[in-house]
This record gives C-alpha cells, sequence and structure tokens, in this order.
C-alpha cells in the first residue's frame, strides 16, 4: 500500500463512481452505513471478504482499492490477486456475483384513482434513461421477493407507498456486456407522499392517460411502457398470486 489511507479514500472513490450511497452500498454488503462510513474515514478496516465483495460491487480490484496497480506486480498485488482468486473457489464467488450484479429488476406502473400514471427521471450508471421519463423502480436485493422489491423501490423513488395489484410483463435486456431482466408490476397508490430517499431521482411526475399516450417514443425509455399501461388499465394482468419468492434452503 503506498500511503496508510489510500484504502480508505479508494473505497469512497469506488463507491460515488459506481453512483452508490453510504446506505446503498451498506444495504448490499448487510451492515450499516456507519460502517461504510468507517471503512472510508479510516476508524475501521474492512475484513477481506467484505473488501472482496465492495471489489465486485463497484468493479474495481483489490489491488487498485489498496492503491496498488497491476502492472507494478509486487508482492502484495500478487497476494491480492491470489485471495480474489481464492475467494472464487470457494464459492464466494458466485454468491456476490448473485447479490451485487444487480441483475434482476423490477418497474412499477404506478396509477391513482383518476387512472394517472406517475414516471421519474432519474441518473442510471448504465446512461440507459438519458433524462427520459420511466417508471419508477429498481434493483431487486438479495433474499427479497419482487413484490417487496417492487414496494420498496417505489417508496424510495416517488415517496409513495403501493400495494402490488399484477404482473403486466417480463422482459431479458440487454446493453453492451450486462444483461438483466426486467419485470414490471401494476399497482395503487396506498397512503400519502413522503420525500423520496433516492437522490438519482431528478423529477418525478402524474401524467394523465392522454398526457402519457401522447408522449413521443424519444421521451421514454422503451415503448412497451404504453404496452403494460394498457394491460394495466383494462386489467389484463397476472395475479399477484401467482408472483411468489420461494426460499429452497427453507424448503
Amino acid at each position: 500500500m503506498k500511503e496508510p489511507y489510500i484504502l480508505f479514500q479508494n473505497i469512497k472513490k469506488a463507491r460515488v463512481s459506481s453512483e452508490l450511497s453510504q446506505k446503498e452500498l451498506a444495504k448490499k454488503l448487510g451492515i450499516s452505513d456507519k460502517t461504510v462510513s468507517a471503512y472510508e474515514t479510516g476508524r475501521a478496516i474492512p475484513p477481506t471478504p467484505t473488501l472482496a465483495k465492495i471489489a465486485e460491487i463497484t468493479k474495481v480490484s483489490m489491488s487498485q482499492m489498496m492503491g496498488t496497480e497491476p502492472d507494478e506486480k509486487s508482492e502484495i498485488s500478487k497476494r491480492l490477486e491470489k485471495i480474489e482468486a481464492t475467494i472464487s473457489y470457494m464459492g464466494f464467488g458466485a454468491d456476490l456475483t448473485a447479490s451485487v450484479s444487480r441483475n434482476l429488476f423490477v418497474g412499477v406502473v404506478l396509477r391513482d384513482d383518476k387512472n394517472r400514471i406517475y414516471l421519474i427521471r432519474k441518473r442510471d450508471k448504465y446512461e440507459i434513461s438519458r433524462e427520459r421519463w420511466n417508471l419508477p423502480g429498481g434493483s431487486v436485493d438479495n433474499n427479497e421477493s419482487l413484490i417487496g422489491a417492487a414496494t420498496r423501490e417505489t417508496k424510495e423513488k416517488t415517496g409513495y407507498k403501493i400495494t402490488v395489484t399484477s404482473l403486466l410483463g417480463s422482459y431479458k435486456c440487454k446493453k453492451g456486456g450486462n444483461s438483466w431482466i426486467f419485470d414490471v408490476f401494476d399497482a395503487r397508490l396506498k397512503g400519502k407522499k413522503t420525500k423520496p430517499s433516492d437522490t438519482n431521482v431528478t423529477q418525478g411526475k402524474w401524467f394523465s392517460k392522454k398526457e402519457f399516450l401522447n408522449l413521443k417514443l424519444s421521451q421514454i425509455v422503451h415503448s412497451d411502457m404504453k404496452l403494460v399501461y394498457k394491460i394495466a388499465q383494462e386489467g389484463k394482468g397476472l395475479e399477484i398470486e401467482s408472483v411468489k419468492y420461494i426460499d429452497y434452503d427453507k424448503e
């Protein structure tokens, strides 16, 4: 390590470059945001498996975290490469990839009693939105059901509590070397609006049926947003009872 605090500084840099708040990174690590803060300020040193998990999440190698560039071929760099390989071989790699690859996402057609739809604009890591209107939603956490993720992500993105009512569509998506599953749900309002907690959301707005359907395709993330809205309005979604979370560790 080049200097004592380079690790702590690089953990923060990696988190920021991945557009994650301390709270979001903590959730993915299964620790408190206070612990993440301690890692970034030097008040605590992350255990090797945790450091490996941070590296997986942020896509920054452990040697880079430690301030040792791969081309330096130092002893510490070689040891870190061995640790990463060992962690992967022991089975941690598959677990980490499953929990941090964020390859399962949910979106929500949020409607009120006037059949208006709530859309958001947000910043995202892969620049898919590009300031276009999108459905509220986000990634499904490890050990979280699809319905639970849809409810949580909508609250974080819009400030609204919701009741998920049906499944409207399921998509396999791809951009570059990344691919993911995107499930879309119908939902209705449940309670009053509070302040959204997701700082990546730049705007939220209710659209009437006419306003939404008159949006140009260049103004929305994908044309199928109109399709799932139509399915929701016609009540043709798949019953929510058929969308289940199965934990085979408990079966």
